[in-house]
């Protein structure tokens, strides 16, 4: 790929790289999070460029270090790295030096990354591809989940580590520029939003059986439906604050289980 230098990867070495990058969490650990994932990642690379078993040693325990990032964001990141790796198997880098560059891409990326995939893309997604299970054709619904998702996300990977191969260490500029801190805010506030039409739209409290009450009598359609989108709010809201207290999924859900039940009993919600 690079004319210049006298050690160089091939076209299939970066198609080999990019084939892999999807099982870089295949082998997560507590201890070195995705370390041993992206060292998997460019066994292809650190192959092609380091041909004699001592270099090639020093370039596998190099990245045996800590690496931690939004699992989408680590193909930028491969990009750089093979830039570098490159570098240094040419004589024009340093290579204790790339456990930094790597370090300072994976915060950042990871604070950009974060909002963009799981707060935006995969909610967004996944809100039509419920919507379409609603249907007459029910099983539209995960076929377009899992051909857009994987559409986007290989995609994505595939053009940002070719970015990041090109660029190199230019990189550190444009994640550090004010336009991505401005990306990174709007995602986190329209994934707050989004949140806020997928809780109206999907979490329903039928409350008619209580609006019918011999009591109360509403004929305001409206009002009945902000009263129902308020009491699912407050549900979800209720269950984050349970959840920060570190009460266990299931436990939460019995609960939401009991509750409706004997709210349906005593005839206040259907």
């Amino acid at each position: 790929m690079k004319s210049n230098t006298q050690n160089k990867i091939t076209k299939w070495d970066f198609g080999r790289v990019f084939l892999r990058s999807s099982f870089e969490q295949g082998s997560w650990n507590y201890e070195r999070m995705h370390n041993l994932g992206f060292e998997f990642i460019l066994v292809p690379v650190i192959r092609r460029l380091f041909p004699d078993s001592k270099s090639r040693s020093e370039a596998m325990i190099r990245h045996l270090a800590f690496f931690n990032t939004t699992p989408m964001m680590q193909s930028l990141i491969s990009g750089v790295t093979i830039n570098l790796e490159e570098q240094v198997a040419n004589k024009q880098f340093a290579p204790d030096q790339i456990n930094q560059v790597k370090t300072a891409l994976m915060g950042p990326l990871a604070s950009f990354g974060d909002p963009l995939w799981w707060i935006v893309l995969r909610p967004t997604i996944a809100a039509i591809a419920i919507e379409l299970c609603t249907s007459k054709r029910p099983i539209l619904g995960p076929i377009f989940f899992f051909v857009t998702w994987n559409v986007i996300r290989m995609g994505f990977r595939l053009v940002s580590q070719w970015v990041g191969y090109k660029r190199g260490l230019n990189i550190l500029g444009i994640i550090q520029s004010p336009i991505i801190k401005n990306i990174i805010k709007g995602s986190s506030m329209f994934g707050m939003f989004l949140m806020g039409v997928m809780i109206a739209r999907f979490v329903r409290i039928d409350i008619s059986g209580f609006t019918s009450h011999s009591l109360i009598k509403m004929t305001n359609f409206s009002l009945m439906t902000a009263i129902s989108s308020l009491i699912s709010i407050g549900l979800t809201l209720v269950s984050i604050w349970l959840l920060r207290k570190r009460v266990n999924v299931v436990w939460i859900m019995l609960m939401i289980v009991v509750v409706c039940v004997g709210l349906s009993y005593i005839g206040i919600i259907n």
